[in-house]
């Protein structure tokens, strides 16, 4: 696997903290895919609750079934080779509210390196708001 330098590290790291002040909604994600962090925003935007949502993979809780088999492709190909398509993208998708409801959303996604391991880091708000 390859490393990020801890210069770029903290410069990522530091961008990402203020985008997440900057945005709506923020997830995090293990780079098995599974929740970490749950922003209120991300509570008002898809209806899971923080408590419901930490410790759930997100292809269960918000990728519409169409989806999923690419989102758990993409995690696959990150674990075997370190390659990843999504991370400092901008993705117009669709995220599946815990209703059933679809909605149309841009995420920004980052991926940082720290003492916990590689995350992914996105910021989520629905096209139109």
């Amino acid at each position: 696997m390859e490393t990020i330098d801890p210069k770029t590290n903290l410069l990522l790291l530091t961008d990402a903290m203020r985008r997440l002040e900057d945005r709506k909604a923020h997830i995090v994600l293990s780079s098995e895919g599974i929740i970490t962090s749950w922003s209120q925003q991300a509570e008002s935007l898809l209806r899971w609750t923080t408590e419901e949502a930490i410790g759930r993979l997100l292809a269960d809780v918000a990728i519409p079934p169409a989806l999923r088999l690419a989102h758990t492709t993409g995690l696959l190909r990150w674990q075997a080779t370190a390659v990843t398509v999504v991370a400092c993208k901008r993705l117009f998708t669709t995220a599946l509210r815990k209703d059933g409801a679809l909605i149309s959303v841009v995420v920004d996604v980052q991926l940082v390196q720290d003492d916990l391991g590689v995350r992914f880091l996105g910021w989520v708000h629905a096209i139109g708001d």
